[in-house]
């Protein structure tokens, strides 16, 4: 436990299972009043797919997005994605502080919103109107199963270019492979 008995600071429950930690979210019963959430989860449901799909559901929950990894890899994520800040898994006085703030409504770090502003960009942002009309041609082609070699073929550029545009339509969307972005964009995560 990375917490354990920090003063002032109570633990309700942990969780590996992204649709749980979800759904213990949405549940009033079960709410926490700060969700830690690590972004480094796993493929297909990252910590920014738990961060999302909570966030566009209610604005009742601040998150803490955490990482063991580099804070630069996932500040971005985790802003996109709608958590009110990023700590590293190993500064624990961080940690404390990061969650008491986010707790009493504010943000940890200039790159995030507030709970409420976050919902509201996230529930009324059509994830498609994120990317840019080529990101959307290659993420389009890339939906579809092709290869990334044939999807630069069929846009006529080169292979590191698709590359290039999958990389930046994976960041906008918040997710951390490509067969998360095609889910996103695809609408799956959002049945």
């Amino acid at each position: 436990m990375i917490l354990g008995n920090e003063t002032g600071i109570r633990v309700l429950w942990t969780s590996c299972a992204p649709t749980e930690t979800v759904s213990r979210c949405l549940d009033r019963e079960t709410r926490p009043d700060v969700l830690l959430v690590d972004m480094s989860l796993g493929e297909k449901e990252s910590g920014a797919w738990v961060c999302r799909r909570i966030r566009k559901s209610t604005s009742a929950v601040p998150i803490l997005a955490m990482t063991a990894f580099s804070l630069d890899y996932y500040i971005k994520d985790a802003s996109l994605s709608g958590a009110q800040g990023i700590v590293a898994k190993t500064d624990r006085a961080g940690m404390r502080h990061a969650i008491r703030t986010i707790a009493s409504g504010g943000t940890w770090g200039p790159m995030f919103d507030t709970t409420t502003i976050a919902h509201i960009r996230l529930e009324n942002q059509p994830t498609r109107k994120l990317l840019t009309g080529r990101e959307s041609e290659a993420m389009n082609l890339a939906a579809t199963g092709l290869r990334l070699r044939d999807v630069a073929t069929r846009m006529n550029i080169s292979e590191s270019t698709v590359k290039t545009l999958i990389a930046k339509a994976r960041s906008k969307l918040g997710a951390t492979s490509l067969r998360e972005a095609v889910a996103i964009w695809t609408g799956e995560t959002d049945a």
